[in-house]
Formats: structure tokens, sequence, C-alpha cells
């Protein structure tokens, strides 16, 4: 959420990549919570690729996909960087 805050969007996809690769091996994390961190990365990971126009989803589909799913994290947070981007746009 930092990275994408300061605009560090580069970074943020490798971060991305590589905690999602981190949470495939690690066996402490619990099933249910890895779950609900790859859709947290999956949706920030959408979100950076629709600010730069580069994601095939649209706006309207990405707050779909976030208000449907009731286990993402910080789903308040996420709503709030869709509607500044819709702003934007």
């Amino acid at each position: 959420m930092i990275f994408y805050d300061l605009k560090y969007d580069d970074y943020l996809i490798t971060q991305i990549n590589n905690y999602k690769k981190f949470l495939k091996r690690n066996k402490l994390v619990t099933d249910s919570r890895k779950k609900k961190i790859n859709i947290f990365l999956n949706i920030i990971e959408k979100l950076v690729y629709l600010k730069h126009s580069y994601s095939r989803v649209g706006i309207s589909d990405l707050n779909y996909a976030i208000i449907k799913n009731k286990d993402a994290d910080h789903r308040d947070w996420l709503l709030k960087k869709i509607e500044e981007l819709n702003q934007k746009k």
C-alpha cells in the first residue's frame, strides 16, 4: 500500500511477484490467509496496470471484483484507490 501511494509502481510489481513466490513456498502461513493475501495482491497489481492503461480490466470491473470479494484484505483502501483513479480518468 505504501509503494502504491508513493507511486513506486515498478518496484511494487516486482515486490508483488516476489511476495507471491514467498507465500507459495511458506508452509507456516495457512491456506486461508494465503488466499486473502493473494486476492489483495492480484487486485493491487491490476490497479497498477489500470493506472498505466496496461490492463484489459476496466475500472468498473475491478470495483465490482473488490465489492464482490468479501475475503479481500484492505477492501476500503482498495475501493478508495479505485475511486481516486476513476476521478482522474
